[in-house]
């Protein structure tokens, strides 16, 4: 087994600023490392170009052009790159933010992400490239190996988009590109990638797409052995149908972001951020979960006079769970108890005993007799001790009484002026009458 040659620059200074410790990564233009920058003391990643391509003037010249452009980029899902320049012995390098975390297709070994998480990502990258391609710049080489995932502030998912580096300048209408040279992944090139076309923005909507299709299946849409029979599949093969359970509003993104015609996708990244922000937001609310009601309250009338549940009880709360809250202002409650709850004290002989009685038990000729509560044979024997209830406030008072439950008016004023006059009247002509008789028998 051979041992891997250890790399040269590993503990050298780079241009008397920075200090590299190790070797993270290699890729087609050049190497990673991560490096020490001595006048701040702080760790960075270095991207050296190989120098075959920085002893080509045209190559310097494109280096220089993308590096200022990507020095603009603000936004937090983009790496941030803090300097570039040339070496004395000719070396290309950049200098970027040191990412501590997992690529994602690190994170895709596992197996697919489940939709909400796929937006996620998904609104991050738009965000990132909305950005990048405001001041022209056009990424052309999305895939799951650009893409870092990070634990930053308490969220495991803070998307960082890589690799401005090699993406491309737009200069007025025209795309700064070398014929006859197709830059990209095959896997997620879009259609006018592939053909070597001039490209816009639609072309990083597209790679999105399949990086969607991806993280959602596992797999890419399109994979061979031979890149170009990848390629032929881009341009001419219809997507593979998503899986029946993904929801259909989250599969209509990927359909319309990997549209073949440029004209039917998404014509800027801001508006399927946006497409992806209102699925996000529906997925959300129809997976919270549901707050389950508290059961209502037992009416007051569903409680007899000794303080315990009446036999009863379930016709009142079915009563209370299907009528609306204004009935309660228009008539008294139909359960058994209900006048008592709701009228003032009466008389006796206006109260009227629970129509329904319990079912005499089964198998018991002529049945027995049924004793009656014991709060009921102390109402019986003393209205007095019948014990009052206060009246829930759940339960206004009724403007008037019911007819059952009115009470005895006191005797007229006038009428009884009229007796005492009559019984006045008849006691003098009486003793009139006895006066005489007394006489003529004398």
């Amino acid at each position: 087994m051979t041992t891997p040659r250890p790399d040269p620059l590993v503990g050298q200074m780079l241009d008397g600023r920075y200090e590299i410790q190790a070797r993270v990564g290699e890729g087609g233009m050049g190497v990673v490392y991560r490096a020490r920058q001595i006048s701040i003391d702080r760790v960075i990643a270095l991207k050296m170009l190989n120098p075959q391509m920085a002893s080509d003037p045209t190559w310097v010249q494109r280096f220089y052009n993308e590096a200022k452009a990507c020095s603009r980029l603000q936004h937090p899902n983009t790496i941030r790159m803090f300097d570039f320049g040339q070496t004395q012995d000719g070396r290309l390098y950049m200098s970027m933010e040191f990412l501590d975390g997992i690529s994602l297709r690190g994170a895709l070994q596992p197996g697919p992400f489940p939709p909400q998480r796929v937006l996620n990502v998904l609104i991050a990258c738009c965000g990132s490239l909305a950005e990048a391609h405001a001041i022209g710049i056009i990424h052309r080489d999305i895939k799951p190996d650009n893409v870092f995932l990070l634990n930053m502030a308490g969220s495991p998912d803070f998307v960082k988009l890589l690799d401005f580096s090699v993406a491309k300048l737009l200069e007025g209408d025209r795309l700064k590109t070398q014929a006859g040279v197709v830059f990209g992944t095959p896997q997620y090139m879009s259609p006018e990638q592939a053909r070597a076309m001039p490209l816009d923005a639609r072309s990083d909507l597209y790679a999105l797409g399949v990086l969607a299709f991806e993280m959602l299946v596992g797999t890419v849409p399109f994979h061979d052995e031979n890149p170009m029979t990848v390629i032929q599949m881009q341009m001419q093969s219809p997507m593979p149908a998503l899986p029946p359970h993904l929801p259909y509003s989250i599969q209509q993104i990927v359909i319309r972001a990997m549209d073949k015609d440029p004209a039917r996708r998404y014509q800027t990244a801001s508006e399927m951020m946006q497409h992806c922000q209102q699925v996000f937001a529906e997925l959300a609310s129809a997976q919270a979960p549901t707050m389950t009601p508290y059961p209502p309250a037992m009416p007051h009338a569903a409680r007899t006079m000794i303080g315990q549940e009446s036999p009863f009880a379930p016709m009142a709360h079915q009563q209370a769970m299907h009528t609306p809250q204004g009935q309660y202002a228009q008539q008294p409650m139909h359960t058994p108890q209900g006048p008592y709850a709701q009228q003032p004290m009466m008389q006796p002989q206006m109260m009227q005993q629970p129509p329904m009685q319990p079912q005499m038990p089964h198998g018991t000729p002529g049945g027995y007799p049924m004793q009656q509560p014991q709060a009921q044979l102390d109402y019986q024997k003393s209205p007095l001790q019948y014990p009052q209830y206060e009246r829930p406030a759940s339960v206004p008072t009724p403007r008037q009484p019911t007819p059952a439950a009115r009470p005895s008016k006191p005797p007229a004023a006038g009428a009884s002026t009229l007796f005492w006059i009559l019984s006045l009247v008849f006691g003098i002509a009486l003793g009139v009458v006895a006066y005489v008789i007394v006489v003529q028998l004398s």
